[in-house]
């Protein structure tokens, strides 16, 4: 059972690094277009250096992980909701971390 699951972590592992490294290969490709053409060649085609500019920077900026900040889902439980319905020992206990990080709770 544990090898399945080394494997699979593995697996993993490699797809996400194969992904990143596809994706800074085509954005290091497009960028390059531009900079070849105008070293090897000595002029700039304006289109495609726009496209191949433009393509490269999206890319790379996808690429980017995002922070997603976490939003607790429903209302928030108060005292005066929790003393009614007779789940006080489960708000005490629910809220435990939350009134040590937040100094707020049930």
């Amino acid at each position: 059972m544990t090898s399945f699951v080394i494997g699979r972590v593995a697996l993993a592992l490699l797809l996400m690094i194969g992904f990143y490294l596809l994706a800074l290969s085509i954005a290091f490709a497009l960028l390059w277009i531009p900079y070849a053409e105008f070293v090897f060649a000595e002029h700039i085609t304006p289109k495609l250096a726009i496209i191949c500019i433009l393509g490269g920077l999206t890319i790379l900026w996808s690429v980017l992980p995002r922070w997603d900040r976490f939003r607790a889902p429903g209302p928030l439980l108060t005292r005066e909701i929790v003393q009614g319905t007779g789940t006080r020992r489960w708000c005490d206990q629910a809220s435990h971390a939350r009134r040590s990080l937040l100094g707020a709770g049930c």
